[in-house]
């Protein structure tokens, strides 16, 4: 029988206790994680807690990663709007308020 992730033997709201000290604590002292979670009932080894780290942190780097890419792609379509405006001679300054303007409430 396949082993059980991680994710499917803690209920949500300790796993996002669990991803947050994760995050706390830079993706270390998985040591201290599983003797906490043993105080909560649950037997996770150090070995399983780095495991779901690394996969985090994968997650992690890809959401960057996208949100990365899609500003690069933002901001080249304010360049371009930027270009068109008449009389326009710094394209860069006029580019800047216009990505300013779509991000604006985009990000978290």
């Amino acid at each position: 029988m396949p082993k059980r992730h991680l994710a499917s033997k803690l209920p949500k709201p300790l796993l996002e206790e669990l991803e947050t000290r994760l995050k706390s604590n830079n993706h270390s002292d998985f040591s201290s994680l599983s003797d906490w979670l043993k105080e909560k009932g649950y037997s996770i080894s150090k070995s399983a807690l780095f495991n779901y780290s690394r996969k985090m942190r994968k997650l992690e780097s890809a959401s960057a990663d996208d949100d990365h890419a899609s500003d690069i792609g933002l901001r080249m379509r304010c360049l371009e709007v930027a270009v068109r405006v008449p009389g326009t001679t710094d394209v860069i300054d006029s580019a800047l308020p216009l990505f300013s303007w779509v991000t604006t409430g985009r990000r978290k």
